[in-house]
């Protein structure tokens, strides 16, 4: 069957190359002192440029296609350059589907094939994409996410105490962090140009706060309208994710495929015991993302992981933090406070005069937050072997994560040691799994022998 290219094609190879036109503009400067001649010579090669590439947009657009075979799925594209892609059927392990608002109505849709090896994608007519849709069977077990998880699940995206803690400023007329001037001039003999410093220093913040809030809710409104209505269907042999309001997605992963299912939490999803889910599909060039569930609790996700993997509960080894451990965890958040707290007592010291703004709060509060979130989060690192699944819970950041990993899509295991753990025999872990991602699963200040024992049982002995 064959997969014909939509003259959509043609503005997509305009968005991805007409950024030269953005030049015409910057033009104008030069032909105000040009002559008459070299800015006739200025316009034609302008002209030629619009039309080389309204020519190889639609050179591009008939000499682009697809072919789907009983062995293979074929990707053709170029124009002087011809590349022709093959991947088999077996090797394919993500189908997707992306139709935004527009492309809905004229009836197209984005293809894309995921395998190890390579991502093409195609544009095409959705009425030739029936065989690759959602199977309607009352059987196909269904979990929808609400509306109310999405929500979280738009926030957790992004830091909400970090976000948060942004707010100060603009509320610095109404709180009492922030003295006004007239208290100013009766506690601190401030000169005129002092105080009109400090002025411009609170409007420098209030306007930066009010960026950072702006953004933060134009990208909470993005990612909850891409992920409403997350849906996953259970369809043997393949799982099904539909999502999106208004850019339609349908994603077909093999079972077999991720190379780790992630269950994620931060600060907000810990104090709601919520979970947020996701698919680490391995590719050389991009390692995928697929969320498959969004802020839901703890017993649908133990019930989701039931269908996705073989989870026995018998663990053959555990590996945790050593019981004094604590300090080592929260050795770097807790130098860079004493740091910061020193710098802030000299500046008040020598100063003349006590700030009425405080743009250093932020920080105080945000390392506080970081080293209080490690000791909490301590006691929940672990990494357990059982007989087909290796368990990792770590944390990035202000995320808490736990890795569920197939043995067979581990590719390195590595042990390392500082000199300050050679002391006390403990190490850090550290879990690679397959794909081109620098990202690795770990647990830190644990004792070295089990540490070795489990890289021994996972790898063989060297």
């Amino acid at each position: 069957m064959k997969l014909k290219t939509s003259a959509y094609h043609i503005l997509i190879f305009l968005y991805r190359y007409g950024f030269l036109i953005l030049t015409l503009p910057l033009q104008t400067f030069y032909l105000k002192s040009a002559g008459v001649i070299f800015s006739a010579y200025i316009y034609l090669a302008d002209v030629l440029l619009i039309t080389s590439l309204l020519i190889c947009a639609c050179l591009s657009y008939k000499h682009t296609e697809a072919y789907i075979t009983q062995n293979h799925l074929l990707f053709r594209k170029g124009v002087f350059l011809r590349f022709e892609t093959s991947i088999l059927h077996r090797s394919i392990h993500t189908l997707r589907i992306t139709a935004g608002p527009f492309q809905r109505l004229f009836g197209i849709c984005r293809l894309s094939a995921v395998s190890s090896k390579a991502q093409p994608s195609i544009f095409t007519k959705t009425k030739t994409l029936s065989s690759l849709k959602v199977p309607s069977k009352k059987t196909s077990a269904h979990i929808k996410s609400s509306h109310l998880s999405t929500l979280l699940l738009s926030v957790g995206f992004y830091n909400a105490f970090t976000t948060t803690l942004t707010l100060i400023p603009l509320f610095k007329k109404f709180s009492t962090l922030y003295a006004s001037d007239e208290t100013l001039k009766a506690t601190a003999p401030l000169s005129p140009q002092s105080l009109r410093n400090i002025e411009e220093i609170s409007m420098l913040l209030f306007t930066l706060s009010a960026f950072i809030i702006t953004l933060w809710l134009s990208g909470i409104v993005i990612t909850f309208l891409k992920y409403c209505g997350l849906t996953l269907i259970f369809s043997k042999p393949y799982i099904f994710i539909r999502q999106g309001l208004l850019t339609k997605r349908i994603t077909r992963i093999t079972p077999s495929a991720f190379s780790a299912v992630l269950l994620r939490q931060n600060l907000l999803m810990m104090i709601l015991n919520r979970y947020t889910g996701e698919f680490r599909i391995p590719c050389e060039k991009k390692e995928n993302k697929v969320a498959f569930i969004s802020a839901a609790p703890v017993k649908k996700c133990k019930q989701i992981l039931r269908h996705l993997l073989p989870i026995s509960e018998e663990e053959t080894l555990r590996l945790s933090p050593i019981k004094n451990s604590a300090l080592s965890y929260t050795r770097l958040p807790l130098i860079l406070l004493i740091i910061f707290t020193f710098f802030e007592i000299t500046a008040d010291t020598f100063s003349p005069y006590t700030p009425a703004t405080r743009p250093a709060l932020f920080i105080f509060l945000w390392l506080t937050a970081w080293f209080f979130f490690r000791i909490c989060i301590r006691p929940k690192c672990f990494i357990s072997l059982s007989d087909n699944l290796v368990t990792a819970g770590c944390f990035f950041g202000l995320t808490f994560t736990l890795a569920y990993i197939p043995k067979d899509k581990i590719r390195l295991v590595k042990i390392s040691q500082s000199v300050f753990q050679r002391r006390k025999g403990s190490c850090t872990l550290r879990i690679f799994v397959k794909g081109r991602v620098r990202k690795s699963y770990f647990i830190k200040h644990t004792e070295k022998e089990k540490a070795a024992k489990f890289k021994n049982e996972l790898c063989g002995r060297n």
